[in-house]
Order: C-alpha cells, then structure tokens, then sequence
C-alpha cells in the first residue's frame, strides 16, 4: 500500500526536513545517543555500581583479538577502547559488501565509520581479505561485556530510502531520484541519474539501504520483504557451513506448536515440514 506508506513518510518528512542538514558521523554511532537524526533507539546505560541496562553487540564488533591487560587490538592500540572490555571472535562485513557495495577504495563518506582497515593511520594485522566493523560499532570505555551504546533501529535516512521505494513502486522517476539521491548526496557518492529499468531501480534501492543501513538490525527483513532473503544469503555468504545450513523455510521463523493450536490452525508450519523439519 504504497499511497499509505507515503502519507506517513510525509509526515516524517515535515518533521524532520532535508537530510542534508543531519551530519552522518554525528548521527550514526552508536555510542552518540538520541542524535537529531534518530526517530527510534533502544536504550542502554551502564554506570558501574548503579543502573545498568546493556547489551553485547559491541563485544563482536571490535578488532579481535585484543592483548591481555591492554588497549591494543588486533595489534593497534586503541586508547579510547580501554582495557577492561570482553572481545568475543568479531563479525566482518561480507565479501559482497567490502568489496563490492562499499569498497576501501570508494569516495563513500561511510565507508571508515562503517569498517575499519586501521586507526590512526595504523593498519590492523588481520585485515587482508576483510576488515573489520567500524567504529559506528565500537563502544569506548566498555567494561566487560557491559555494552551500553545506543542502537539505532529506525534513522530519519530509513524514511527517506523508503520513500524512494514506494516512489519507484508508483514508477515516479523524478520522486524516486529526488529521495533516493538525499542519501547519495550526504555520502559523497555519485547521484542515480541513468535510468534503465524499474528493476534496476529498485535494485540501486536496496543496494542504497545495504550502505547506509549497515548493522541497524534491518537488513534480513528487507530482504524477505523484497522475496529474496534466500538467493541473496545462499549467494553471498562467506562460509560453505552458512551456505549448507540454510533453507528456504528459514525465510521465517517457525511458530510454536502451542500457538498452532491455540490458532485452531490457523497458523502453521508447512513450510518447515516441506523440508522434514
């Protein structure tokens, strides 16, 4: 329902105004909280003896390892990291993603906030292939695994991405690139202006969404939304186990056998027994 989403993009929009006037760095770490550019965070805190209300998603976003008793991680020294934080084995953006969407070598503003190849000039041990997540991850300060950053799940940049997808719906090119281009613009990379079809359009949206969204807890859900969460995953995946341990009933978690019941059956998980699970 296209026309309904835009009415309520509309009223973000007036809200919030252009996206040009929102800076990216201020705006998307994590450890900034409730940044102007924000419409919806999950709250942390951690004070040491008092409140406390945390996650852990720092502890596998960090350069990894870091040397017992110190601040140098995968062999650079990081002082605003400290010395007391749990690293656990680290996530890496794909393949897909580094060395295709948002390469090191790109004009894109994002892409040093986003991953990290070095600090200070100095370069990681262990970034050959991959780098690391970025310090739009990192938590300064974090003790243990007491990660007590903000995590962003809904951005202002979000709603604009998403009214140039209901623009390219509606096949309304001039609105599509007007929106579209917002973001483009902020990043400091080429605007979209050939146009060859509506699917390569949308295409060009969703890659969009992939740089400007990375590790905002969206991604999965867009790609079922869009039909191709399955192909996507089983294509770009670094690792054969992950590529073994899919399936396409996987798009969807299964539902609780209880819950089928009390649904007179209404629900089901047909899907899963498709595939003897």
């Amino acid at each position: 329902q296209w026309d309904v989403a835009l009415d309520a993009l509309e009223q973000i929009e007036t809200i919030y105004g252009p996206l040009s006037q929102y800076d990216y760095a201020e705006n998307i770490l994590f450890r900034n909280k409730n940044t102007p550019e924000s419409i919806m965070e999950i709250q942390h805190t951690y004070t040491q003896g008092a409140l406390t209300y945390t996650s852990n998603v720092a502890c596998i976003c960090q350069p990894y390892p870091r040397a017992a008793n110190s601040a140098v991680y995968d062999g650079v020294e990081i002082p605003e990291m400290g010395t007391a934080m749990t690293t656990w084995t680290s996530m890496r953006p794909n393949s897909y993603f580094c060395d295709g969407l948002q390469t090191k070598k790109s004009n894109d503003k994002r892409k040093t906030l986003n991953m990290a190849w070095e600090y200070d000039g100095k370069p990681f041990s262990n970034v050959g292939t991959r780098p690391w997540l970025g310090p739009k991850f990192w938590c300064p300060g974090m003790r243990d695994s007491y990660d007590s950053n903000n995590y962003k799940v809904f951005r202002y940049a979000d709603a604009v991405l998403m009214a140039a997808e209901c623009w390219c719906m509606k096949e309304n090119l001039e609105q599509t690139k007007f929106y579209l281009n917002q973001v483009k613009n902020r990043a400091g990379i080429a605007e979209f202006t050939v146009f060859k079809s509506w699917e390569r359009t949308l295409e060009e949206i969703q890659n969009e969404r992939a740089r400007e969204l990375i590790g905002e807890f969206q991604r999965k859900f867009d790609l079922v939304r869009w039909g191709i969460w399955y192909t996507k995953t089983l294509e770009s995946a670094d690792y054969e186990t992950v590529r073994n341990a899919i399936l396409p009933c996987h798009e969807y978690y299964p539902i609780p056998d209880t819950q089928v019941v009390y649904s007179g059956y209404a629900l089901d998980n047909k899907e899963y027994e498709k595939y003897g699970l």
